[in-house]
């Protein structure tokens, strides 16, 4: 386990005292926290059931909004007879 290794240092590692020299033996995806990222990436997972609710209600804002718009938009230029000021206010 790399973690458990007492002569490896990591990025981010604070030297509290005294010298040392080091020498670079991966970079990026090859190092050990890069392939543990590829690895957490990689996996592709079912929308859980907080997702799917989040889904089922950002559709039913959608879906609402794009009714009422236009509904909006016909009963305020019918009231008022200035369509372009109705349409302004239908889309804000």
């Amino acid at each position: 386990n790399p973690l458990e290794c007492d002569t490896l240092c990591f990025m981010g590692t604070t030297v509290v005292s005294g010298t040392a020299q080091a020498m670079v033996i991966a970079t990026g995806a090859n190092t050990w926290f890069g392939q543990l990222a590829g690895r957490v990436s990689e996996q592709e997972s079912e929308p859980n059931a907080f997702q799917q609710g989040i889904s089922r209600v950002s559709m039913l804002l959608i879906r609402f909004m794009l009714v009422m718009a236009p509904v909006v938009l016909l009963i305020n230029g019918y009231t008022k007879g200035d369509w372009w000021e109705a349409a302004l206010f239908a889309l804000s």
